[in-house]
């Protein structure tokens, strides 16, 4: 009797699920807290219409508080798609149902790159160190594959419908980052010198086994500049995140040191997509060769 009552309850509770009718698509919303998220979710739907990006242009992701719009409207969205590698601080005080939130690199934390004792405290006397991990995930080819695939499985269990168009577009996707990835690995051989000013260009460097010395542009004083004419000795070329400003790149100059942009495809682009900027990238560094 009691085996008939529990296959009873099983096939009741199919029934409901399967007659649960699926929300029409043009209804379903996503939010995405960078841009490489938005690139992703967009190429693997074919559309931008399901999705909510609310960064603004000239903030960077890592530095973004979401204003009680900003909120409001995230929890309107069926999914939130966060980069996780601890990019989205706001997430530990801010309440958003945690049913709603999928975290893009969950699973892949064993490929992160962590800095140790890179902030340091003092409370009361004592001062201590934590490490931090550094979240630029989407320019190591290996971890965007990675977010690529846990988006994927997300949007073709939320997006039924058009599961077999997400998967293919998924496919597609993969081989365009591993082409990218070979493209940039054939941009400089082995062990290439450079200098960087962000830690971020570690997951590059560590992918394509280039030997970099890290350097600080910020708020220069006589003692900093020692020591860029001491890493000058490593290299003479400066892989930059952002322009520095024009009296920097003239002391640079000076030193014999060259500037190259890369573009780290953070934020909202007007021109170009991911792909786009990271082969305007691979360009700038063969030119080195």
């Amino acid at each position: 009797m009691r085996l008939l009552l529990l296959i009873f309850i099983t096939l009741s509770l199919t029934s409901c699920k399967e007659s649960t009718p699926k929300k029409p698509l043009k209804d379903v919303k996503i939010s995405v807290t960078n841009y490489p998220l938005f690139w992703i979710t967009d190429s693997l739907l074919g559309s931008k219409e399901n999705i909510q990006y609310l960064i603004p242009k000239d903030v960077h992701p890592a530095d973004w508080q979401p204003s009680s719009q900003n909120i409001h409207n995230m929890l309107q969205s069926d999914r939130i798609f966060i980069n996780g590698a601890t990019l989205e601080k706001w997430l530990e005080t801010t309440s958003i149902p945690r049913i709603k939130i999928v975290n893009s690199t969950k699973g892949l934390g064993s490929k992160f790159i962590v800095i140790k004792d890179a902030i340091h405290h003092e409370h009361d006397g004592d001062s201590h160190s934590h490490d931090t991990i550094i979240a630029t995930t989407w320019l190591d080819s290996e971890l965007m594959k990675g977010q690529i695939q846990n988006i994927s499985k997300e949007l073709q269990s939320l997006m039924s419908q058009k599961a077999q168009e997400i998967k293919n577009n998924e496919r597609k996707l993969l081989s365009e980052i591993t082409k990218l990835h070979e493209s940039l690995n054939k941009a400089l051989a082995s062990k290439t010198k450079l200098l960087s000013d962000n830690e971020s260009f570690k997951y590059t460097a560590r992918e394509n086994d280039w030997d970099v010395k890290y350097i600080s542009l910020s708020n220069l004083k006589d003692t900093d500049w020692q020591n860029i004419i001491d890493a000058a000795k490593h290299s003479k070329v400066l892989i930059a995140s952002s322009s520095p400003t024009l009296a920097v790149k003239e002391k640079l100059k000076e030193l014999g040191i060259e500037t190259i942009l890369f573009d780290q495809c953070s934020n909202n682009r007007e021109i170009g997509d991911y792909i786009q900027v990271m082969e305007n990238n691979i360009k700038a560094l063969s030119r080195l060769k």
